[in-house]
């Protein structure tokens, strides 16, 4: 037996939507609780998780949630990052260097929170949006199949059926009621949560701003027979036994995080598995 008829069917991904809002009088105090950190190279944020009792209770996916600016207007920021784009194809923007300038104070403070306090300091005016970001439940319907259309080489393109579906938006409502709990209990302080639509309320319709965060999964995905998935424990695919798939395609769920270690674990299991089967014994 082989996975073909498992192959391309649970095509899923994270999803993240902007749910709510978060009013303060103190940016400087919520800047300081949710934004972005440093450690050495790397950038931090800081996420809310869902704790995996309080979820398997409910009968949710993984998920967390997020606190995030959205600007009101440019900053100097974004003037940085088009004078160094058009310096780069070697046509320097005046404009671009004199909104530098005139923002000369906020990124004095951008450098001054980067390397004093080790965070981002988030540009003012801005919307503090909160973030919620779900676990896609597999779904048949959600696959990746081959279209009649070809491709400039006479190859078939690919047709991708992707949705949101309802146990998505109960993945939402169960977390961001989660969370409305939680700030409310010791985050208050920080500013009042506004949301878009009740918590318990959330529906399909209300999700038209969640999108994917490019944290693909499924389509080959793992499973233990043909039944249950396209390749088997340790990636070969069912029924053929020399090919392998190393992709987070095989991935039978997302999980909460991105996904990209544990595909590099994955790989590096797979490589010394393979080697070991070469070696002469």
């Amino acid at each position: 037996m082989d996975g073909r008829s498992r192959l391309g069917r649970a095509f899923q991904d994270h999803l993240s939507a902007p749910l709510a809002t978060v009013e303060t009088d103190d940016p400087r105090a919520l800047n300081r609780l949710a934004g972005f950190r440093f450690e050495g190279s790397m950038m931090r944020s800081l996420r809310f998780d869902f704790a995996p009792s309080a979820r398997r209770a409910a009968g949710a996916p993984a998920g967390f949630v997020h606190i995030a600016p959205h600007p009101l207007q440019p900053t100097g920021f974004h003037a940085v990052r088009e004078f160094v784009r058009s310096i780069q194809r070697a046509r320097p923007d005046p404009w671009a260097a004199a909104r530098i300038l005139s923002d000369a104070p906020y990124l004095a403070k951008l450098s001054a929170w980067r390397y004093g306090r080790r965070q981002l300091y988030w540009p003012r005016p801005s919307l503090y949006e909160v973030h919620c970001v779900v676990e896609q439940t597999p779904h048949e319907n959600n696959c990746i199949t081959l279209s009649e259309r070809l491709d400039t080489f006479g190859q078939p393109l690919a047709r991708i059926n992707w949705q949101v579906n309802e146990a998505d938006a109960n993945a939402f409502r169960v977390l961001s009621g989660a969370f409305n709990a939680y700030w409310n209990k010791g985050l208050s302080p920080y500013g009042r949560l506004v949301w878009r639509v009740a918590p318990h309320a959330l529906g399909i319709a209300d999700l038209s701003e969640a999108g994917d965060i490019y944290h693909p999964v499924g389509t080959t995905t793992m499973g233990r027979n043909p039944d249950e998935g396209v390749v088997d424990g340790d990636l070969r695919v069912f029924g053929v036994p020399n090919v392998f798939v190393a992709a987070t395609s095989t991935f039978p769920a997302g999980g909460t995080s991105n996904p990209t270690m544990m595909l590099a674990m994955f790989v590096l299991r797979l490589a010394d598995r393979l080697k070991a089967e070469r070696e002469p014994s």
